[in-house]
């Protein structure tokens, strides 16, 4: 099993180019010719999936399939804060090269569902992946994940490494022991955590990631995944 580890200091819209240059599972054609912006919108990718029950797993989740059913399984596996339409600038060049791929969204993020209140953890996540395999009938699969699912990813290849033909990590954590976790995440992950993240505005939102990344990020590309996080209900309810 081939491991790939990708290191980028890019913001989160800029994930998709990161993947594609590092993607280790997709034999690209060498012919030289770009291909052509086939971006879906994110209206577009949530129909060309659907909400799922999955048998062992107490929530509806998102996923969506693409490429030919013979082909070599591919699972993309997207970060924190966003969804599964990180990946839609990588998918159709992967179908292109044949591979059928597989993206969900985890619990939490997207149009899966969004419980609350509810523990969420990288264990649940992991089990989310595996009902998503099991359904599907992956015995084998290459695996590509971007930040949070970095660690979803470590997760799955622990539980079942022969299931894993390859791995790409993107920008994750890899020694827990070398995370340096900024003030903000420790205040969310402690007990006024939840109160906090309710006075969470998107202008707010915005200028912390602005701030962090010395202002190089566009807002559109950070007002974009924050409007598709509200939950009520525990239900996806887009701006």
């Amino acid at each position: 099993m081939t491991i790939m580890v990708v290191e980028t200091m890019t913001h989160m819209a800029e994930a998709n180019r990161s993947a594609c240059s590092a993607n280790s599972v997709a034999h690209r054609p060498t012919s030289g010719a770009m291909m052509p912006d086939i971006t879906p919108s994110r209206e577009e990718w949530i129909a060309g999936g659907n909400r799922r029950s999955l048998p062992g797993f107490p929530h509806v989740v998102f996923v969506r399939h693409d490429g030919p059913s013979t082909g070599v399984p591919v699972t993309l596996l997207h970060g924190f804060p966003t969804s599964s339409h990180d990946w839609a600038a990588v998918v159709p060049q992967l179908v292109g090269a044949g591979f059928r791929v597989t993206t969900a969204e985890f619990v939490g993020f997207g149009e899966s569902d969004k419980p609350y209140p509810h523990a969420y953890s990288i264990l649940e996540q992991a089990d989310l992946v595996e009902a998503v395999w099991e359904v599907d009938g992956h015995d084998t699969t290459a695996v590509v994940a971007h930040d949070y699912a970095v660690s979803v990813a470590q997760e799955l290849l622990a539980r079942t490494p022969d299931r894993v033909t390859c791995m790409t990590w993107l920008n994750g954590g890899i020694w827990p022991d070398l995370h340096h976790p900024s003030p903000e995440q420790k205040l969310l992950a402690g007990p006024a955590g939840a109160e906090l993240a309710e006075q969470l505005d998107e202008e707010k939102f915005i200028q912390m990631i602005r701030w962090r990344r010395s202002g190089t990020v566009e807002c559109q590309a950070v007002s974009k995944p924050f409007r598709m996080t509200p939950y009520s209900v525990g239900v996806s309810q887009h701006v």
